[in-house]
């Protein structure tokens, strides 16, 4: 075996992709609103609505709900975009906390020692005893791909007096993971 070791852990350049990705949606939902809310106002202008209250009630005593379908339609659109928004911004959020999962592979010792941070406030280490890393794959998705990074699956023999078998985890957020495969496999 090896007498070093080998450390990956996550980067700002690893999660640039869901990043990315996430800062697009955000402004799809941007460009949504505001198209809902131009359509709102020149509905308001159509009708001569003043106040919302008011014409619902109007529209309900008269029994005309042909009126009241545009408004609820665009009630709908809003409290989906605030929900879609909010869990957006929270998983951005709880991404900067994949940043600093740090695994080192120690040859020398055969153990993986699992350093992360889970959001909000928990810190977890995890070390395992390993005999031989069997499979490391790469999982990139467009943006990953663009942005070179990725999460790479690392599967890795675990053998003891009764039996023997197979254990993996994961590394999110890996910057250049071509790189760390070819460093873990040879």
């Amino acid at each position: 075996m090896r007498d070093n070791e080998i450390i990956i852990q996550g980067s700002f350049n690893g999660i640039r992709g869901e990043l990315s990705r996430r800062l697009f949606f955000l402004v799809i939902y941007g460009i949504i609103f505001l198209m809902t809310n131009a359509y709102k106002k020149s509905f308001y202008s159509d009708n001569e609505i003043t106040s919302i209250f008011t014409f619902l009630m109007d529209q309900i005593t008269a029994l005309n709900f042909k009126s009241i379908l545009p408004i609820l339609f665009i009630f709908l659109i809003f409290i989906f975009l605030a929900i879609f928004t909010f869990s957006t911004l929270f998983k951005t959020i709880k991404l900067f906390y994949n940043i600093n999962r740090k695994v080192t592979v120690n040859y020398s010792k055969n153990k993986i020692s699992t350093l992360s941070y889970t959001f909000p406030f928990f810190k977890d280490v995890e070390e395992n005893k390993f005999d031989n890393i069997i499979t490391v794959n790469i999982r990139q998705d467009f943006m990953d791909r663009f942005c070179n990074s990725g999460k790479l699956y690392i599967e890795y023999l675990v053998i003891s007096k009764i039996d023997s078998s197979l254990a993996c985890f994961e590394i999110p957020y890996v910057y250049e993971p071509s790189h760390a495969l070819k460093e873990l496999l040879s």
